[in-house]
């Protein structure tokens, strides 16, 4: 049973769904080829009357992202071949068609043969090629058979038909395939690997490599959610966005009440009819990437979780108490607690957090001192000038500095990602002691950066990014966490309820540290100065596990009272 939900998630991780419905005039089109008397037709009419349609049909054009080129010219020991068209997808070669005149016979081996060298091709490499002669298109995969087509559809099937040609041929499809394609790839290296060790050596060289990808992948969650979208349009991605996309993507940055009420409601959903799937992506028991901002979003998904009603039967440990039912406001209490102390009681999650708000400070210190920073978020400011559209939402939002900022939103990410990925073991969980120590020395990298610095904090001043984030007090003399948490919980009178009753004094460190939120809780103006301040001990035990010198070199190069 478990091999084939594995073989079943495997399958729906790298097929995609075809639309419910076909291209507008999708069937008149195809039925006029079906139509066609083509048994005159020339190699050039079969490309022009049946092809080209097809293709347009499929979703390729020449102004997109899924392009086709046509008549490419590929060398050859000093002349040239043509092809008759290949498609690409981000400038990559996925597959190629090659036009016949219209024969009685199936295809020849010469036929195909033809395509194959096209297709291996250096400058190609593509996997399936497709051979039309106006009566039948027959699909071959090169890397697993060429003696029998993995498709064959006739002409007079189109309207039938037409889907299977967009499962293997539409322009997602193919990236899909080219997923699968790799993984066949792996499968190819390692059936005869006789060394164990290289094994784990290449799986820590394709984490690597993925990670290394967080940056693109962050990028083109941007683009695909903000940029040409309105915020209607925008609230509607998020309603239909997959969990991974909001968990691993959305929940590291806080968004309009409006947005995460839009988030929780999509992930509930999901709950249906078991909520595991989600409550696991969220809260796996071995602790996984996050920041204050994550938090935030787990906490409002669990309010709305126990708002819902669902039956649910799993949460983690470190979100439960034995002496209490296990159930989602059970797990909301236990979050509650964790973030209004700062996760006191739960160290390796307290030291993702404080590393990633110490990845994010290093991040933006760098850039800060980097005298070419400011020309690189210019020069991304101007490129986005000139290639997005003039009413677009991004054209009126995008600035040098903001280039900037979602540089450092990325750098935190991936570099979290990566201690977490260092500081766990597949035998032996996360590893503490490795965690703490690395913190330390991310810590003294910060300071030795900052003090190397005459007069860092004007330096930061004088290049101010416009950034809305607490950057350089968080973690060190403010706890954004505590702050976001009670925001949320703002929203939420029995919960505040529940807050006041059970942790007032938690409120109380929170509005001395700074917190307003913790300020308008307990009925203090925000500038009233009626609150002792926090000792020097009390800030790192909070945020340095103690270190107090840690804590004051760090506070002093920001420009904050150390005492």
């Amino acid at each position: 049973m478990e091999d084939l939900l594995d073989t079943l998630r495997l399958h729906y991780l790298n097929y995609r769904k075809l639309p419910p419905t076909r291209p507008d005039g999708a069937n008149t089109e195809l039925g006029r080829i079906q139509d066609l008397d083509v048994s005159s037709f020339s190699e050039a009419d079969v490309r022009e009357e049946v092809i080209t349609p097809i293709i347009r049909l499929l979703g390729y054009d020449k102004s997109t992202v899924f392009s086709l080129e046509r008549e490419r010219a590929l060398p050859v020991l000093g002349k040239h071949t043509f092809m008759d068209y290949n498609f690409t997808l981000w400038r990559e070669n996925f597959w190629l068609i090659e036009a016949k005149r219209p024969r009685k016979k199936s295809f020849s081996h010469r036929d195909l043969l033809q395509g194959v060298q096209y297709a291996a091709h250096p400058q190609v490499n593509a996997a399936l090629v497709v051979l039309c002669d106006g009566e039948r298109l027959e699909v071959f995969d090169r890397e697993l058979d060429l003696k029998q087509p993995i498709l064959k559809v006739m002409r007079g099937d189109l309207i039938r038909d037409f889907d299977k040609l967009l499962a293997f041929l539409a322009p997602w499809q193919v990236w899909f395939f080219e997923k699968r394609r790799a993984e066949r790839l792996i499968d190819k290296i390692f059936d005869k690997e006789p060394n164990y060790g290289r094994l784990h050596e290449f799986k820590a060289e394709l984490s690597r490599q993925l990670d290394n990808k967080r940056d693109k992948v962050m990028k083109n969650f941007r683009s695909t959610y903000s940029s040409e979208a309105s915020i209607g349009e925008r609230h509607r991605y998020l309603a239909e966005a997959s969990a991974e996309e909001l968990v691993d993507g959305h929940f590291s940055q806080l968004d309009t009440d409006a947005a995460m009420d839009i988030v929780t409601k999509n992930l509930i959903d999901r709950c249906a009819p078991s909520s595991f799937r989600i409550v696991d992506l969220i809260f796996p028991s071995r602790p996984r990437p996050m920041n204050d901002a994550f938090i935030c979003h787990a906490l409002k998904f669990l309010i709305g979780l126990a708002a819902s009603g669902a039956e649910v039967h799993y949460f983690p440990d470190f979100l439960q108490d034995p002496e209490q039912p296990r159930c989602a406001s059970t797990a909301v209490k236990a979050l509650i607690s964790f973030s209004l102390t700062y996760f006191r009681s739960d160290a390796p999650r307290r030291c993702i957090l404080l590393y990633s708000a110490a990845a994010r400070r290093l991040a933006k210190a760098r850039l800060v001192c980097a005298t070419s920073s400011q020309k690189a978020g210019e020069l991304l400011h101007t490129l986005e000038r000139v290639t997005v559209a003039e009413n677009s939402w991004t054209q009126l939002v995008s600035s040098p500095e903001r280039h900037l900022i979602f540089q450092i939103d990325r750098e935190e990410a991936a570099a979290t990602a990566r201690f977490v990925r260092e500081c766990t073991s597949e035998n032996r969980g996360f590893l503490l002691e490795v965690a703490k120590r690395k913190l330390f020395e991310t810590w003294s990298e910060e300071i030795d950066l900052l003090e190397s610095i005459p007069n860092y904090r004007k330096l930061l001043d004088q290049r101010d990014f416009g950034e809305i984030h607490s950057t350089e007090a968080t973690d060190v003399v403010y706890d954004n966490l505590g702050h976001g948490a009670l925001c949320i919980l703002s929203q939420y009178p029995e919960w505040e309820a529940y807050v006041m009753a059970d942790h007032k004094a938690e409120v109380e460190a929170l509005a001395s540290i700074g917190s307003w939120k913790a300020r308008d809780w307990i009925g203090l103006d925000p500038d009233d100065t009626q609150l002792a301040k926090p000792n020097a001990k009390s800030m790192a035990d909070r945020f340095f596990f103690g270190d107090e010198e840690v804590f004051k070199r760090l506070a002093t190069i920001y420009g904050f009272s150390a005492d």
